[in-house]
């Protein structure tokens, strides 16, 4: 099997978006990548199996700090704004095929991106990194991220109802007992309510509502970061 990696297009990201976990597409798409293999006998066109897409970095990061101190930090807001611009993109979906995954694919496709960045610093942030180390893997380092704080206040609240975070996962008991303890319910809509990746959900369904609120609290996020290798000695300097 031959896989080949080229740069692809939106429409090949939104043929794979449905099975990626996170709803809804990243705010931006600054470049897309494709993971194709050989098409068989007699098929017209190869056969997407994964897609790379790179964002726009959000404004504000707790880890760049620690992985790069004195970089995006310092100034102010709109100096800031114009370095992370400038400087850092994000790597937001990488998305496989399950009929391809455990071939190295993700891997391939990230360690592709890393070789030609469209920056001279790249980031990802993974919500389930310590399930899937394929950023590791690529070369990229991963940082724990603190959890914050809407999510914190979501996990006391969840406590005060005799819940853990990870019973987010069971949807139908969660929205039971939010009919029982409406003070539940508004918790977590004000959860959803805090984060713009978030807050047009807030008035969806109690259910719909621990869905999402499980993908954030259930793992610990991890932040991936790397500095182009052409250009870490010059960056260390600035």
């Amino acid at each position: 099997m031959n896989i080949t990696i080229s740069i692809g297009t939106r429409a090949d990201y939104l043929a794979l978006a449905h099975l990626h976990y996170r709803s809804g597409p990243p705010a931006t798409i600054a470049r897309v990548l494709v993971a194709t293999i050989d098409a068989s006998a007699g098929a017209e066109r190869e056969t997407p199996i994964g897609v790379l897409v790179v964002s726009m970095p959000t404004l504000s990061g707790s880890w760049r700090s620690g992985a790069w101190p004195g970089v995006f930090d310092v100034g102010t807001p709109a100096e800031r704004a114009r370095t992370l611009n400038r400087d850092l993109r994000c790597i937001s979906r990488v998305i496989v095929d399950p009929r391809a995954r455990g071939i190295g694919v993700a891997v391939a496709l990230v360690a592709h991106y890393l070789r030609d960045p469209l920056t001279p610093r790249t980031e990802a942030i993974a919500s389930m990194g310590n399930l899937c180390p394929f950023f590791a893997r690529a070369g990229m380092t991963p940082i724990a991220i603190s959890p914050s704080s809407r999510d914190q206040a979501l996990r006391r609240a969840l406590r005060d109802h005799g819940l853990d975070p990870v019973d987010l996962c069971d949807a139908p008991r969660v929205a039971r007992r939010a009919r029982a303890r409406p003070a539940l319910g508004r918790s977590l809509r004000t959860w959803a309510d805090a984060s713009r990746a978030t807050r047009a959900q807030r008035h969806a369904s109690t259910e719909r509502l621990a869905v999402l609120a499980a993908r954030s609290i259930s793992h610990r996020k991890v932040a991936f970061v790397h500095t182009f290798a052409r250009d870490a000695a010059a960056l260390a300097h600035t």
